[in-house]
């Protein structure tokens, strides 16, 4: 029996939306390997206050008929295309825990890390599991589990807020705003004008932008993480009104600065979430469900630009393609000739895990902690509101993520320090990184105060029979080295040959070149090595410029 024929009565079938599509996609490439789903999500909302377990889990439930599409399930064997299915009746996946009187916050932690393990079905919703945790009277740890294939990062302020007012058995005022109305938008979309869109905004690129190509599949990742001080803070938000534009953009060229730099390239390409919650669908601010796309943003600097003017054409490239936003990734790379584009992204987070009207006068909100994770090697997140700045990694080896963050933070001080200076002044090395440049290239050591004719006498009598040079199938010894040397040396002093004076010399690789160059060298003078592929009249001019007073040849190259 198939999962079709073992669902029960079927309320919608929908299409998917260009993220879910990829969602999709990882979560059946990893099939059941027993790594879990590096797409679940993760919200622990802490209740300060009497809370009713049996009205928390009505007020679940009831978030579900207030928003069906948290009921849904994904089909995609022996289909066409993919789909998405809202089943008539969806029962609330409840679980109650007391947590011991000691050790709560391990026993917390222990069960919040097994839900965020456990392998969703996607064929056998709900994909959406809550396990409350009571710690006393006036504490609850209430852990709501789900694929990110249902929902948004923006979507949990506003499953936090229905929820506690549905607990205080106050619905939300009106009927929610419907996620179908989203896909309906997504499913007129000019699909060509899309292509076309994103053909030419990647039009010229040579390859991906990649800077962990060997990491290998999907795992834990770990975390970097550094605070803004209240100054960079500030200057961020200047420099984004004083360039037109947000701190989104800011970050976005210094990612790409950062990539450029780490990789050696001058057209970078990073992913990044875009919320995909178009101001003119009605009601979308409101909406539960998978909005966000990630997106292609490429950061090419020009020959003598600023920080200013990249700012500036960054966020009109950005304007340009707001209206094709819906399409998929997969779609961009064909588009652009690519399979693959990139393998970091920038994610930047700016709604509030605790929204207005969640305080019902029921159990306050506490402590908002959101876990996520996603597939790619290098995920920069930034929380301007809060600060912040995290740096997760997986394949890369730590000192590396911890250089490249750097990096980061090394070249957003420079660009706010002056965003009118031309980028190529920028100094993409750090003062730790010069002191190391400084000390490998330490390579200082004792002069010798001899000549390389002293040098190699020595050998000629040492080790007379011992080969010194190999030329094809002929050889010459260290005493028959020094002798053709010193017989040619001397007919070269015959013509004036020694110090102050240059001799030049046209000969192809092989013994009598290095003969030749000895011979130079044991009479003083300074040797002129011709390259026999220029042109006669070249050398020519080359060996006048020079003074040569000879040439060294032989009958084969004699003609240049």
């Amino acid at each position: 029996m198939t999962a079709q024929e073992n669902t029960g009565a079927i309320a919608d079938v929908l299409p998917l939306g260009p993220l879910q599509e990829g969602l999709l996609f990882h979560h059946v490439l990893a099939g059941g390997d027993g790594t879990g789903d590096v797409y679940n999500l993760q919200v622990r909302l802490e209740l300060l206050g009497p809370a009713d377990p049996r009205r928390l889990r009505r007020a679940a439930a009831a978030l579900l008929e207030r928003h069906p599409h948290l009921g849904a399930g994904f089909w995609h064997e022996d289909l066409d295309e993919p789909v998405q299915f809202v089943p008539a009746d969806t029962d609330v996946d409840w679980h109650l825990t007391a947590l011991p009187a000691e050790g709560a916050q391990a026993a917390e932690d222990r069960i919040a890390d097994a839900e965020f393990a456990h392998r969703f079905d996607l064929a056998a919703p709900p994909l959406l599991r809550f396990h409350a945790l009571t710690d006393g009277p006036d504490r609850t740890v209430l852990v709501v589990t789900a694929h990110h294939i249902l929902l948004d990062g923006w979507s949990l302020p506003l499953l936090v807020r229905d929820l506690l007012r549905l607990h205080a058995d106050g619905p939300p005022p009106g009927p929610a705003p419907r996620y179908r109305d989203h896909l309906a938008r997504l499913a007129r979309r000019d699909r060509d004008a899309d292509r076309a869109a994103w053909s030419a905004a990647l039009a010229g690129l040579d390859g991906p932008t990649l800077l962990a190509p060997g990491a290998g599949p999907a795992g834990t990742p770990r975390r970097i993480e550094r605070t803004l001080d209240a100054g960079t803070a500030k200057r961020l938000r200047a420099l984004a009104a004083a360039a037109g534009t947000g701190v989104n953009t800011v970050l976005q060229a210094v990612w790409g600065l950062t990539l450029g730099a780490a990789t050696g390239r001058t057209d970078t390409v990073f992913g990044q979430p875009f919320s995909g919650r178009r101001a003119d669908l009605p009601g979308a601010g409101d909406m539960v469900g998978l909005f966000t796309n990630t997106l292609p943003v490429r950061v090419r600097p020009r020959p003598g630009e600023t920080a200013l003017d990249l700012l500036r054409r960054l966020h009109l490239a950005q304007a340009d393609l707001l209206d094709h936003h819906g399409a998929g990734l997969a779609e961009i790379q064909r588009a652009a000739g690519h399979g693959t584009l990139f393998d970091t992204l920038l994610v930047v987070e700016n709604y509030p895990l605790v929204p207005a009207g969640a305080d019902t006068g029921g159990p306050r909100p506490g402590r908002v902690r959101v876990r996520d994770a996603t597939h790619y090697p290098v995920v920069l997140t930034a929380l301007p509101d809060e600060g912040l700045l995290r740096l997760d990694h997986r394949g890369v080896p730590e000192e590396d993520a911890h250089q490249v963050f750097d990096l980061f933070a090394h070249l957003l001080a420079r660009v706010l320090d002056a965003p009118d200076r031309p980028l190529r002044a920028l100094d993409p090395l750090t003062a730790d990184q010069h002191a190391a440049l400084r000390r490998h290239n330490d390579t200082a050591a004792p002069g010798l105060r001899t000549t390389l004719t002293a040098l190699l006498a020595p050998a000629a009598a040492v080790h007379a029979d011992r080969t010194a040079v190999v030329d094809g199938g002929r050889t010459l010894t260290h005493a028959r080295l020094h002798d053709d040397a010193g017989r040619l040396a001397a007919l070269l002093a015959g013509h004036g040959a020694g110090p102050e004076k240059v001799v030049a010399v046209a000969l192809p690789r092989g013994a009598d070149l290095v003969t030749a160059l000895l011979a130079v060298v044991r009479t003083g003078a300074a040797y002129l090595p011709l390259d026999t592929d220029h042109p006669p009249a070249r050398l020519a001019d080359t060996a006048a410029r020079a003074g040569a007073l000879a040439l060294v040849t032989d009958t084969a190259t004699a003609p240049v």
